[in-house]
């Protein structure tokens, strides 16, 4: 657990990363370009994790998800033009 994030052992991968980008319809070989540290078998845990956790997981992707959230931790500095 990171940041109070499941992630993949071993890694400070969340698995939340990992369904974002499965669920935006990247393939399983896709996934391990963009993480090579990850085996297939991490990967396949990972989307075993959110099916198994499926409701927890969809409230923290979408928390990940929402501009608001970011923008109240991370507000822009003043002066500064958001678009």
């Amino acid at each position: 657990v990171q940041g109070g994030r499941e992630d993949i052992t071993g890694t400070r991968i969340p698995v939340s990363a990992i369904v974002i980008w499965y669920k935006a319809g990247k393939e399983i070989y896709e996934i391990m370009d963009m993480y090579p540290q990850l085996t297939p078998a991490q990967i396949h845990d990972a989307l075993s994790y959110y099916y198994d956790h499926e409701k927890d997981m969809e409230e923290e992707i979408a928390l990940i998800q929402d501009e608001s959230v970011w923008q109240k931790q991370y507000p822009p500095a003043k002066g500064t033009v958001c678009k």
